[in-house]
């Protein structure tokens, strides 16, 4: 009735089928192939993996590879004053500290890391959960065509139809130190 990889099935008995009780409560019997050492213990173990375990690998959850680069977007502009607006910070060791500390740590919606990955990669924890995908910060040709005002304007207030929350909670010296680790990172 069940197989998979061939070395698990269920065992029909009598040719009756196990009953709805039996099936939702693990109650029915399990036959492993004769040559296999497969315990009835790793049955759970490996459905909780392939279920839980493995999707989130596949997302990306692991923070190494460079991401999909270059990547395209339809994200909507930030009104000209925004758009063309110039980072007031210079990127001393103090400003991307701060701005580090933002990405990973202090933004109080969300961290970007959550969603953009530790190393800026667009493979966080909850990549595999949203489309479009997270942006990849480490691909310098997607990075170059967007402004820092551009940046600023999508922190501050998010992006439609992604999963990119406002962060209004941030000071606007706060947003450009962020900004100034997103460039950062791209380099």
């Amino acid at each position: 009735m069940f197989s998979s990889g061939n070395c698990l099935k269920i065992f029909i008995r009598d040719g009756q089928v196990p009953s709805r009780n039996q099936i939702s409560n693990l109650g029915f019997v399990l036959s492993v192939k004769e040559k296999t050492n497969f315990s009835l213990l790793a049955f759970p173990f490996l459905l909780l993996y392939f279920c839980i375990q493995a999707p989130l690998l596949h997302a990306g959850a692991d923070i190494s590879g460079e991401g999909k680069c270059p990547q395209s977007r339809k994200t909507k502009s930030a009104p000209e004053k925004f758009f063309t607006a110039k980072n007031p910070f210079k990127p001393t060791p103090e400003s991307l500290e701060e701005g580090e500390a933002l990405y990973h740590f202090d933004v109080p919606v969300m961290q970007c890391e959550k969603c953009h990955g530790k190393n800026g990669n667009g493979f966080g924890m909850m990549a595999w959960s949203l489309r479009p995908k997270p942006r990849n910060f480490l691909c310098k040709k997607s990075m170059s065509n967007v402004s820092d005002g551009q940046i600023y304007w999508i922190i501050k207030n998010g992006s439609k139809r992604t999963g990119c929350l406002p962060n209004r909670g941030l000071s606007d010296d706060q947003i450009w130190k962020l900004v100034l680790y997103v460039r950062e990172l791209s380099k």
